[in-house]
């Protein structure tokens, strides 16, 4: 195994320990998702916005959810650092 192979491991490893430090907010922001989801699904089906539907550009702020930081970032760069790492370990066992 080389250089390359062991700082795949590696990179792999700090992604996956972003995640880990994330793990409480994928739950928060699967629910978002599909709130909106659902909201998107209903204007186009009643071709309309229904009252009380959350539009994708209104989801930022959301009444009754204290604004606090959700963990976006650290999530999205956990799960870049896992592929990251898995691509450079499989490069090294190519080359």
């Amino acid at each position: 195994m080389g250089v390359v192979g062991l700082i795949g491991i590696l990179v792999f490893f700090a992604g996956a320990h972003l995640l880990w430090q994330g793990r409480r907010e994928i739950l928060f922001w699967l629910a978002e998702f599909f709130r909106i989801l659902r909201g998107e699904f209903m204007r186009r089906d009643l071709g309309r916005t229904p009252p009380g539907a959350i539009t994708p550009s209104e989801s930022a702020v959301i009444p009754g959810v204290p604004r606090r930081d959700r963990g976006a970032l650290r999530l999205a760069s956990g799960a870049a650092l896992l592929f990251l790492g898995q691509a450079l370990f499989l490069l090294d066992l190519v080359f």
